[in-house]
């Protein structure tokens, strides 16, 4: 009887290890996809819909597509798809200063590879990212030591660069894709500045209240704008 008890025991244990291990498995090939469709994704982001505004269309929408196509573009930097793909080949070690050469060889760009003590954390980071709109900087750990390489988290708690990029840029994605979305806010624009110049000559010297009548009812929100005007027509 307790020799029978045992070998059930003994064939539940392998059965259940055998479930874990494979549950295991999936999660790390899981976290494994997860990353590299990261990268695959920051890659892919200037693929864009729509490389130019058909030629009908004002000075003022193809102005606004290029900055729209712009800030796609800055907010997929490739040099971070290249890091994420070194870093993916790291996971799991210690990144000791052995690989900071391979990190600045694989961004094509200068990088900062270190602790600061202003961010309070281990950080890599383009050298120029304070000039440039394509800079980028991810956190690796809040201590000071090698981090351990953990590409999953590194997604994850970097999420401006990843879930947040992702987001933006399917909303840029939509409204290059659809001229007529890029000539209203363009007509907008025109409108915007045509009533600028409007108030510039109708308040032009010597009328003496330019400023206050600006302030007050010009360059407050629009929300601001109705309270304003109920307050002194009351």
């Amino acid at each position: 009887m307790g020799a029978h008890r045992s070998v059930r025991n003994t064939a539940h244990a392998a059965d259940t290890a055998g479930r874990n291990h494979a549950a295991g498995v999936a999660i790390t090939r899981q976290r494994g996809a997860i990353v590299t469709g990261v990268s695959a994704l920051i890659r892919n982001a200037y693929r864009l819909p729509l490389e130019t505004m058909p030629n009908e269309t004002t000075p003022t929408a193809r102005a606004v597509a290029a900055i729209v196509r712009n800030a796609y573009a800055a907010d997929a930097p490739p040099s971070l798809a290249r890091v994420m793909d070194a870093l993916r080949a790291l996971n799991g070690r210690k990144l000791t200063k052995r690989e900071h050469a391979g990190l600045n060889a694989a961004a094509g760009v200068p990088l900062f590879i270190g602790y600061e003590t202003t961010s309070a954390g281990f950080i890599i980071e383009t050298a120029d990212r304070h000039k440039r709109a394509d800079g980028w900087r991810l956190r690796l750990s809040w201590d000071k030591g090698c981090p351990t390489v953990d590409a999953d988290a590194i997604w994850r708690d970097n999420p401006a660069y990843f879930i947040g990029a992702a987001d933006r840029n399917a909303i840029r994605a939509g409204y290059l894709a659809d001229a007529a979305r890029i000539q209203t806010i363009a007509d907008a624009v025109d409108a915007y500045r045509a009533a600028v110049a409007a108030m510039d000559a109708a308040l032009a010297y010597p009328f003496p209240d330019r400023y206050e009548i600006q302030r007050a009812l010009a360059d407050p929100h629009p929300t601001e704008f109705a309270e304003t005007v109920r307050t002194l027509t009351a």
